[in-house]
């Protein structure tokens, strides 16, 4: 059973550290027997020795007592259930906490089933249209109330022996209309999680959009059909295929899938109709249309049971593709045996950071979809259509080689649950076929659905390696435990991960010498060519070297989409951008989904300040991955360069910010309401929203988190003028940078989030440190780096450190003269030096040098992602035009600046320079 499911009463178990038999809780209630555990809470039956009655009592989890959230949610759901009475919602007698920090909820102890079971049994039509009818008054009552449900589904209800069902779990409600994109909602349910199940989400819902009293109405329409047919409306194996006819399908009638009356089609429809205005009134309306239908004679005379044989098909585990599944042989659950649900995610089971993330604000950071194992109960990151399904275009089952599938089989060794090996296989598939982040998510899943499978942990520490070196280390640790399940070829890569993921600090070397043998020993292992090149390239950088391991693995598997992403960005990175862009386009002609062949091709558009490109692209991956935040702060950059209203650059990133996992959701919303108050010019809207992130940021260890917002205040305050509040932000967070961690990793993206040059800088103009002890601190961070990046990273040192800072003609010569040999280079995953770098050549007198980059800085497609830089850079990029003589060229780029922030609030020293400069040339009015 999963959270309050387990007011069923059923046999002892033995209880997790903390919630143990026999315990008394508040001098009042002793705890007899576990009931049920999930994600929300343990739910034990418990004696209440003051009344002399047993009572459900609903417990936090033992991992979560002395966590403030989680008290509040339990306190909230007390709420919620004491706000109004009703025959058919569970009596809430008690709440209170407990002397080791957690919180009850002592309610009715509830003798009977969950509707789930009831579904899959014989149980006649009257009484399922009179339990549905039930739950519709008690939906009303909580309507009535201000209150919403937000997962009404069949485990939510029971079923009491005398036949009254009753609604359950308000451990989600919210006294409300409501969001799910808010931090409120998406922090009742734990890390990275928005609550719903999303096979009885209504559309609303499922997009994050405004909820109502509506969006109960459709859950409930989705749990009656399955109800009354044993079937969902929208069956699927996946959660993308489920959405994806969620949206954009409407649903059968109900009495096409059961003998059920003929007048409950038009009630169900109505109720399921995807535009919310177009539903019933009310839950009364319902249960009234419900309860006509029941009293018409003769309509409810059927057992209803030879329908739910049917409901199970819709319930095996999900498939990736029928290459893989073609080598499982899992069984389907018998006719009424409901699959077992998959546990809730542990709060480091937080899907990755992939393809190498260079978009600086948390706004971008690519996310997921954690794929429940049984009725599709999904916890929602993002929506990757057709991401568990062949890509067309893909390799058909029979062209997978015999030795991939060999391979397949025995690295998924280790696990006895079916559901989870299929899960395993599934993301390896994924993985496969290019699709990266899919993989990791998969793997997730697998070690959700069965925590003591190593591969699953192991090989999501594997993809995580590539960006999240911390969470990678979490997962590896759990595989490490557990490696005397994993197969001989799992150990290997286990073994050969350990020196780089496992070490402080890394040893790369180590971990390639390690690949470099297994390869050689197994040379039709295409993944472990693939992690050589990627281990090789995270580390050693972009080299022909790593373009040979990616072809080692394509010849040893010539279906193996897998590394063509990496490839494209590795020639990207040698500045052979039309054989990136070449390499990347096949990838999508063979993985049209292929998201990360997406990004990378974005970043050289981007490199290219080619916008059309950058659209089109975003378009393709908006539709490719609807849950993409990627996509949306690419099109909100376009807009922002195309000049399109401000509006719609906001829409935009809201929608990317209510895409990203819940723990980075607070840090995105605001990044994304600074950055358009600031495109707007009302700084002081941008500081106040910024100022907001503190609370947020206190409990985050990680040093680029707060990095991030304090170098976007302090960049305000110089930009409002205030240079000396700018130089106390600095020392600030300077002081504390040491109690943060910092990226272990040592390549160009990891240098680039270490700001603390940025901040010496800030404290040098405001003049609380010199310009010599400036220096020598970022001479002396310079060597740090030095000593732990590969030559290929070295010259991102100087990019970030010296190049990209530079604002007087004395450190423009300064950083030439030091300029590295090789010089600048031609690919970068973050475009914010192109402002430093033409100052650079600006300031040293080199104007026609400066004007490419000053160009893709001002004009470019990244505006909504460094909305400083990007207006800020139309200065220079002027100054530049009219040292070169394009006279209406420079009056153009000085208006940019004085259209968006000639009336700013505070100030803009910028838009006052640009006056000033416009007037000098006498540009004419704007």
């Amino acid at each position: 059973p999963r959270g309050s499911l387990a007011h069923m009463t059923g046999p002892a178990a033995p209880l997790s550290s903390g919630v143990e038999i026999g315990r008394v809780i508040e001098q009042r209630y002793r705890i007899l027997a576990l009931l049920g555990r999930g994600g929300m809470g343990v739910v034990v039956r418990a004696e209440d020795l003051r009344l002399g009655r047993d009572v459900a009592l609903k417990l936090l989890p033992p991992e979560t007592v002395g966590d403030a959230q989680a008290r509040a949610r339990l306190l909230r759901e007390a709420r919620a259930m004491a706000a109004f009475t009703h025959t058919s919602v569970v009596h809430v007698y008690d709440v209170g906490e407990t002397d080791d920090g957690g919180a009850y909820l002592a309610m009715e102890l509830v003798d009977g089933e969950t509707l789930r079971t009831k579904i899959a049994s014989a149980w006649p039509i009257a009484s399922r249209l009179r339990a549905l009818a039930e739950i519709a008054r008690a939906l009303a009552a909580a309507h009535a109330s201000g209150l919403l449900h937000r997962d009404v589904k069949p485990d939510n209800v029971m079923v009491r022996a005398d036949g009254r069902a009753l609604l359950l779990d308000f451990g989600i409600a919210r006294v409300e209309t409501t969001s799910l994109a808010t931090l409120d909602a998406v922090k009742l349910t734990g890390p990275d999680m928005v609550v719903g199940t999303l096979a009885y989400m209504s559309p609303e819902q499922a997009c994050a959009s405004p909820l109502d009293a509506r969006s109960d109405q459709f859950s409930f329409a989705v749990m009656a059909f399955e109800v009354l047919s044993g079937a969902l409306p929208w069956p699927g194996t996946t959660a993308a295929s489920i959405l994806s006819a969620l949206l954009t399908r409407p649903a059968p009638p109900v009495s096409s899938c059961a003998h059920v009356p003929l007048a409950i089609d038009a009630v169900i429809a109505r109720a399921l109709e995807k535009d919310p205005e177009k539903r019933h009134a009310s839950m009364d309306a319902i249960a009234d249309a419900i309860e006509a239908v029941a009293a018409e004679p003769g309509a409810t005379s059927g057992a209803a049971s030879d329908a739910f044989a049917r409901t199970e098909a819709a319930r095996t585990p999900a498939r990736s593709s029928e290459a893989f599944a073609a080598t499982l042989a899992a069984p389907t659950p018998r006719s009424g045996e409901a699959a077992p649900s998959a546990p809730a995610a542990s709060p480091d089971a937080r899907p990755p950071r992939l393809g190498r993330a260079r978009v600086a604000s948390a706004i971008a950071v690519v996310v997921a979809i954690v794929v429940g194992a049984a009725a599709a109960t999904t916890v929602l990151h993002t929506h990757r259509p057709g991401a568990s399904t062949p890509h067309e275009g893909a390799p058909a089952a029979s062209a997978i080689v015999a030795d991939a599938g060999t391979i397949a089989h025995d690295l998924a060794v280790g696990t006895s649950n079916e559901k989870a090996r299929g899960a395993f296989l599934a993301a390896l598939q994924l993985w496969h076929d290019g699709d990266e982040l899919g993989g990791a998510i998969g793997f997730d899943e697998a070690r959700s659905i069965d925590p003591g499978y190593g591969a699953a942990h192991l090989w999501l520490a594997a993809i995580q390696s590539a960006n999240d070196l911390i969470s990678a280390r979490r997962a590896l640790e759990k595989a490490f435990a557990l490696r005397a399940s994993m197969s001989a070829a799992n150990r290997t890569f286990l073994e050969a991960l350990l020196p780089y993921v496992q070490r402080e600090p890394p040893d790369p070397a180590a971990c390639i010498a390690k690949l470099e043998d297994a390869a050689r020993a197994s040379p039709e292992a295409a993944h472990l060519w693939f992690w050589l090149a990627m281990v090789r390239f995270n580390t050693v950088g972009p080299s022909e070297q790593t373009m040979a391991d990616m072809s080692r693995a394509t010849t040893a598997d010539p279906t193996f989409v897998g590394p063509l992403p990496a490839m494209g960005q590795n020639l990207a990175y040698l500045g052979r951008f039309d054989e990136a862009i070449a390499t990347l386009t096949r990838c999508l002609e063979l993985a049209p989904s292929a998201a990360t062949c997406l990004d990378n091709r974005v970043w050289i558009h981007q490199m290219r300040a080619d916008c059309d490109a950058v659209e089109a692209d975003a378009r393709r991956l908006q539709a490719a991955s609807s849950q993409s935040s990627n996509a949306y702060v690419y099109l909100a950059d376009v807009a922002t360069a195309k000049g399109r209203p401000l509006e719609s650059v906001e829409d935009l990133l809201s929608q990317a910010a209510s895409r990203v996992p819940a723990s980075d959701r607070p840090i995105a919303g605001i990044s994304a309401r600074a950055a358009v108050a600031t495109l707007r010019g009302d700084f002081e809207a941008a500081q106040r929203v910024l100022a907001e992130a503190s609370p947020v940021l206190a409990p985050l260890s990680d040093q680029a988190s707060h990095y991030q917002v304090r170098a976007f205040e302090t960049a305000l305050a110089l930009e409002s003028g205030k240079t000396d509040q700018a130089g106390r932000l600095a020392e600030d967070i300077l002081r504390r940078k040491d109690s943060w961690l910092a990226d272990p990793r040592s390549e160009d993206w990891a240098i680039a989030r270490d700001l603390e040059p940025y901040f010496l800088d800030v404290q040098r103009r405001a003049g609380r440190i010199s310009a010599t002890y400036r220096a020598s601190r970022r001479d002396a961070w310079t060597a740090a780096w030095r000593a732990k990046a590969v030559p290929f990273h070295r010259k991102y040192l100087w990019l970030n450190a010296q190049a990209a800072l530079v604002d007087d003609e004395e450190g423009a010569r300064e950083a030439l003269a030091a300029q590295p040999e090789g010089g600048i280079p031609p690919f970068y995953t973050q475009t914010y030096p192109d402002e430093g770098l033409g100052k650079m050549y600006l300031l040293a007198g080199r104007a026609a040098e400066a004007l490419p980059y000053l160009r893709r800085a001002a004009l470019g497609c990244y505006g909504a992602e460094n909305p400083l830089g990007y207006v800020r850079a139309a200065l220079p990029l002027g100054q530049a035009l009219e040292q070169t003589g394009d006279r209406d060229g420079a009056c153009r780029a000085y208006a940019s600046v004085t259209a968006r922030w000639g009336k700013a609030k505070p100030r803009s020293v910028t838009a006052e320079k640009a006056k000033a400069a416009a007037k000098a040339l006498r540009c004419p009015a704007p």
